[in-house]
């Protein structure tokens, strides 16, 4: 949104949530992320093992933002996506209450993850990425949510779904108008 949109909107959507008027927002995008922090000074990458520690928490932009939604009053929030039937999309599929019923879990894919790789000084060094669930967020389950996405009053999509997955959300969000 440009020109001053954003501020409108938000500060509408402050109004509706101050009010208690129905809102609506519907999310796509997940993840399960580990971060392992290298302790030794001196990181060679030459298949040796490094001291460390690690911790595991759900992340991703559009998982962080429904979740920060939701703790914000908008209960409403719905989040479209696709997580595996393991223990990464368990603790997704917790963390956000189901996510409103939109949130498909499936045997057919590993929930999304990446592993963060931090050096001692905090500079990340890589970061391995298992993305192939995102394909799974295809046009049919989009198609399954139209509904939901067209009485959406803002819609948040992840830039790493398949470009047929994106054009066709954001064509329903043009042809509803959203944001408005």
């Amino acid at each position: 949104m440009m020109d001053g949109r954003m501020d409108e909107w938000m500060d509408g959507w402050i109004e509706k949530r101050r009010t208690g008027a129905e809102l609506w927002q519907d999310v796509n995008g997940w993840i399960f992320r580990e971060v392992r922090y290298i302790t030794d000074l001196n990181k060679n990458l030459d298949g040796r093992m490094h001291a460390g520690h690690g911790r595991q928490s759900c992340g991703g932009v559009g998982r962080n933002v429904a979740d920060a939604l939701i703790k914000l009053g908008a209960h409403d929030t719905r989040f479209i996506s696709v997580v595996g039937n393991d223990e990464p999309g368990t603790a997704i599929f917790q963390s956000l209450k189901g996510g409103g019923g939109t949130l498909k879990r499936s045997s057919d894919v590993s929930t999304a993850s990446c592993t963060v790789v931090v050096d001692a000084e905090g500079e990340c060094c890589f970061i391995v990425g298992e993305m192939e669930a995102f394909a799974a967020i295809d046009i049919n389950l989009i198609r399954k949510y139209q509904t939901q996405l067209e009485a959406a009053s803002i819609i948040v999509i992840d830039a790493n779904l398949p470009a047929e997955t994106m054009a066709l959300t954001l064509d329903i969000a043009s042809h509803a108008k959203i944001p408005g």
